[in-house]
């Protein structure tokens, strides 16, 4: 059966508890790279490997999750005890990402960066999965869907614009260190902040919504078998393959993970390298960007009032897509103003803010339209299998976000950026070209894919 809130207190409280991934993925997608290949010294390529391993655990991780969660047999649910376990550990992680010893280098530093990847991002797939999937379990109408997407994606937005933000105020030059953000002693105090926030927002959330948890139990539960974990593991895996419209929307969502993983990971480049911003404003620019994401998850929920989910999700990527690409050819050709300006600087930080509220219609619309396809399968007679479903999109979304690790590490290495490189002139113009590239191309593929989605497609034999 299928449950509501009905109060404001504890749908502010469960999405709370999304600032958690949000503060992740700003640190572990936006600044983790640039900390380990231009401070700490580490190549990008190899830097960009061991984000790609991060990423492949996570997405193992994440099938077991829902798995686990769907099946688990607990007095306080099926949500609740997994999100708790994994507060802890992914707090000792954050911190020691952005805390190797001093006597770490080379190699051993590269497999300090994978180890510490891996238990963060494992550990918080096992807080995400089964809060995804108390989101779903919320709702009863196709709007009160989009509502706890937009709740959960506002807090999201609003942890990744508190590391920037704290991350603009932390990082002030130095004459031994002009561009602030390469200071290696930033990164610490910030890493620390980052996650007492993260720890207080999983609790709240946990807690928040906590005496909700004994109603998930019960014929909803999917039941215990003979057959072992790994064999449960892989049915309820094959299970939500067999539903064709989510086939579709896994497509879609690998071919946008590319596009975001790729501008979140060389967002602070592009803003230093390319653009030519001090850290003032390269640090503005990921959070201006999650700002138009904020403004755009309000946009979106609005809308799809009028305009159903398929086609706001096209109208959206495809235009993000164009965005990415004609904003560096337009600084190219010369029809921008030059460097360091201020006119410059506003551009940029609108173009970002602009592109945040057309990409927010992707997070958006497919958990709205993931929730749709849970209930739908759950309509045609089947266990509900909520936890699966999103646990499974991690296996298109989570590789696809490792593809854009590498790409991001290669193109770093294709136009010649060294850990010693800090002139905001030596990169220049084949940074953006080749990021925008790269970003939009893979938006608007992603856009495209959309106009075959059929949310009438169920199961298949």
């Amino acid at each position: 059966m299928t449950w509501y809130v009905s109060g404001f207190p504890t749908r502010l409280a469960y999405g709370v508890g999304q600032a958690a991934e949000g503060i992740k993925v700003a640190t572990l997608g936006g600044l983790l790279l640039f900390y380990y290949h231009q401070v700490l010294g580490l190549s990008p390529t190899a830097t960009g490997f061991a984000l790609f391993c991060g990423l492949l655990g996570d997405t193992a991780g994440g099938v077991v999750a829902g798995s686990i969660s769907d099946r688990l047999r607990h007095h306080r649910g099926r949500r609740h005890p997994l999100m708790l376990a994994a507060v802890l550990p992914v707090c000792i992680a954050l911190v020691a990402l952005f805390w190797p010893p001093a006597i770490v280098s080379g190699i051993g530093l590269f497999f300090w960066l994978v180890l510490w990847l891996l238990i963060c991002r494992v550990a918080m797939t096992f807080f995400t999965v089964p809060h995804f999937a108390l989101g779903a379990d919320m709702a009863v109408s196709s709007y009160a869907k989009t509502a706890n997407v937009a709740f959960r994606q506002f807090f999201y937005i609003l942890g990744g614009i508190l590391v920037y933000w704290m991350a603009r105020d932390l990082m002030v030059p130095t004459p031994d260190f002009p561009v602030a953000h390469i200071n290696p002693a930033h990164y610490p105090e910030l890493a620390f902040y980052c996650t007492a926030i993260a720890l207080v927002s999983m609790l709240v959330t946990t807690i928040g919504t906590w005496h909700f948890a004994v109603p998930t139990m019960g014929a909803e539960v999917l039941p215990d078998t003979k057959d072992n974990s790994f064999v449960r593991v892989y049915k309820d895996f094959d299970r939500t393959l067999r539903v064709g419209s989510f086939r579709r929307l896994m497509v879609c969502v690998g071919a946008f993970a590319i596009a975001a993983g790729t501008n979140r990971t060389t967002e602070i480049y592009v803003a230093t390298y390319f653009w030519g911003l001090p850290t003032s404003r390269a640090m503005l620019l990921p959070a201006a960007t999650l700002l138009g994401s904020l403004a755009g998850v309000v946009f979106w929920t609005l809308l799809s009032r009028l305009v159903d989910k398929r086609n706001c999700y096209i109208g959206g990527i495809v235009t993000y897509g164009a965005l990415a690409m004609a904003l560096p050819v337009a600084f190219v050709l010369g029809l921008l103003p030059p460097v360091r300006s201020d006119t410059l600087a506003i551009i940029v930080l609108s173009g970002a803010a602009l592109g945040g509220l057309l990409s927010a219609a992707s997070p958006v619309f497919i958990g709205a339209m993931i929730a749709d396809v849970i209930d739908a399968d759950e309509a045609a007679g089947r266990q509900r299998r909520a936890a699966s479903f999103f646990g499974t999109i991690a296996v298109v979304a989570k590789p696809a976000l490792a593809v854009s690790a590498l790409v991001s590490g290669a193109l770093l290495a294709t136009v010649g950026l060294e850990s010693d490189t800090h002139d905001a002139q030596q990169v220049s113009m084949s940074l953006g070209l080749l990021s925008g590239g790269v970003v939009g191309l893979c938006s608007i593929t992603a856009g495209l894919l959309m106009r075959r989605y059929n949310p009438s497609a169920q199961l298949e034999a």
